[in-house]
Formats: C-alpha cells, structure tokens, sequence
C-alpha cells in the first residue's frame, strides 16, 4: 500500500479471488500478478501519466509478458493492477456493500483487462460487466465467503 494508507486488507481473500478468476477464464499455469492500493494523489497521476485524464480513478491495469491470453502458461508476468483504496471505499458505502466485496470487483475488473477484455464501447463495457458478475456470483463471492449483491451493470464506469 502506497500514500500513508493504513488498512485492514485481507490478503488471502485478494490471492484467492485472483486464482478464482483466472481459473473461471480457462488460465493454466502460475503467473506473478502485482497488486498496489493506493492513494488518491498517486492514482490521479497514474491515471493523468498513461490515460491522459486528469482524475481520480478506481482500478487501473498495466499488461505485463502474459497479456491478451487468457490460456497462457507458465510463471509469467500476468501484469500490475492499482486501485485506489479511498475510491473502493467511497464506492462500497455508496453502493450499500462491504469495502471487501468492492476491493474483490476492482480486482477482478483489473484481471479482465489484463486478459484481453475492453471496456471502451458500450457493447464491450456490457459484455466485460456481465462476466465480471459471472464470475464474482459465479464462485469468487462464495469461495470468499462474502455476501450477493445486484447487478452493477450499467451503474458506474470503471476504468
């Protein structure tokens, strides 16, 4: 964790909703993933430095040697995924859900990306959320032991 944040992250639950993910999209094989939660400072600048957008974002994901397959294998760099922790928990409280379930969304939307999926037309954006409910409803909510939640289809960009 960057910028002073001092969190209570369960770190396991993040390991096992990575694996979950990556296994419900067919991936064989071991990869390195990086994960930083950030600050809101440091996640503007990311987010101005590679997207060119002046502001605070969510989630943002970096591809590293194993990008766009999601049937790679081997211990390859799957890439890095930053979210910006006072985003999640602004979002989690608006939203009416656990800080956990959200962390567990942005993650899984960073991996999604990272696997080659896009967000950037309506139809790509629809079909991207609709997985990542499938896969969070599907196995990674109860693997974790965390709680169901409506569609978020539709509610909020994420980047």
């Amino acid at each position: 964790m960057r910028g002073g944040l001092r969190a209570r992250i369960d770190r396991r639950r993040l390991r096992r909703v990575a694996r979950d993910c990556l296994a419900a999209e067919g991936c064989k094989g071991s990869f390195e993933l990086g994960l930083l939660l950030t600050d809101a400072g440091q996640m503007r600048a990311l987010h101005t430095r590679y997207l060119g957008v002046r502001s605070v974002t969510d989630v943002l994901s970096f591809p590293g040697e194993a990008k766009a397959s999601s049937r790679a294998s081997g211990g390859r760099h799957l890439g890095d995924i930053v979210i910006c922790y006072p985003q999640a928990r602004r979002q989690a409280r608006a939203l009416g859900h656990p800080l956990a379930d959200e962390l567990d969304l942005l993650l899984v939307h960073g991996l999604l990306h990272l696997l080659g999926y896009a967000d950037r037309t309506p139809a790509r954006r629809q079909a991207m959320w609709q997985r990542q409910e499938q896969i969070l409803h599907g196995g990674v909510r109860r693997a974790t032991g965390g709680g169901q939640r409506g569609s978020r289809i539709g509610r909020r960009a994420v980047n």
